[in-house]
């Protein structure tokens, strides 16, 4: 199965029948080309990516759920498309177990949820979101993060280049301080270095983190205990998509911070990361913000929601 061409459409739930259509039809064109296509079995544009895929006689489109096997599937609207998907291409259920490791405040459903849609952009080289959205958001917005990060989105354009041009210019008397803030902390590993990463996810397999570690000895991994995003991927995700499992560490140093602010965004945004660790030092953080323009992040929103269960930003 590792040799197989895979691509992934996925959209927000809600949306607009011609949005729809296009979806239908993005997956219908890629089936013919010879694509087995993913997505997530949700309403609205996962449901047309994989019903486009099915009117291709042959073609085949898998289903990464949520749920395990021993339930049924959901939403329940599609169960008798997923048992279409079951004969001609799959369901992946990668949760065996009825209950994982949890965050506070983030129920097992939410957190697999958010899992599937990186294993998705693990699994599928060519990502098509398709929204009419200004700002992705929702499942799809972790699906591309991670997917950018590592090279898996056909827009994604890499800055590796340009950065080595830049280090190049860079007097070797001088100390590089890296760092990398979420899915940003997946291209902060380099030798020879001071690292700081921010809420990133686990990043490496373990021979990496291992040789990582060994060589890489001025490195942070700052976190805060209510963020869920450094508990994805899971530590092991098992057959079929590789033979072995796919198993993911973190790096070293690990440095814990604390703040919650009942919202999965606002315990990953950057700025409420600033604004807690600001506090062991506020003169200095405040002669920081003083004298470099627009280097400190936005702490507006870092108080504890009281909204809708669904926090969208615009």
């Amino acid at each position: 199965m590792e040799s197989t061409k895979y691509i992934g459409i996925i959209g927000p739930r809600v949306t607009s029948k011609p949005l729809r259509q296009r979806a239908r039809t993005f997956a219908r064109r890629c089936a013919e080309k010879g694509y087995t296509v993913v997505s997530g079995l949700a309403l609205g544009i996962d449901t047309e990516a994989h019903e486009g895929t099915l009117e291709v006689k042959g073609a085949k489109t898998i289903a990464i759920v949520s749920t395990t096997p021993s339930v049924p599937l959901t939403p329940k609207t599609n169960r008798e498309l997923g048992e279409r998907i079951r004969k001609n291409g799959g369901v992946y259920h990668p949760f065996t177990t009825p209950e994982i490791r949890n965050k506070p405040g983030i129920d097992h459903f939410t957190q697999r949820l958010l899992e599937r849609n990186v294993l998705l952009a693990y699994y599928c080289p060519i990502i098509i979101v398709v929204s009419d959205e200004e700002i992705i958001s929702g499942g799809s917005r972790y699906a591309v993060y991670f997917g950018q990060q590592i090279g898996k989105v056909v827009l994604y354009q890499s800055a590796r280049n340009e950065l080595f041009t830049e280090l190049m210019k860079l007097s070797p008397n001088k100390r590089l301080l890296i760092a990398g803030y979420s899915l940003g902390g997946l291209n902060s590993d380099f030798d020879n270095l001071s690292v700081y990463t921010f809420g990133s996810p686990r990043v490496a397999d373990p021979e990496f983190a291992y040789r990582y570690n060994q060589i890489v000895k001025r490195s942070f991994r700052i976190f805060n205990v209510h963020d869920i995003i450094p508990t994805l991927p899971a530590e092991i995700y098992p057959p079929p998509f590789t033979s072995k499992g796919l198993y993911y560490r973190h790096v070293n140093n690990n440095f814990p911070v604390s703040f919650q602010l009942n919202s999965i965004a606002r315990n990953h945004y950057i700025g409420c990361y600033f604004n807690t660790i600001s506090r062991l030092d506020p003169e200095f953080t405040s002669a920081l913000c003083l004298n470099n323009t627009d280097f400190c992040p936005s702490i507006k929103i870092c108080t504890a929601y009281n909204g809708k269960c669904i926090e969208r930003t615009k």
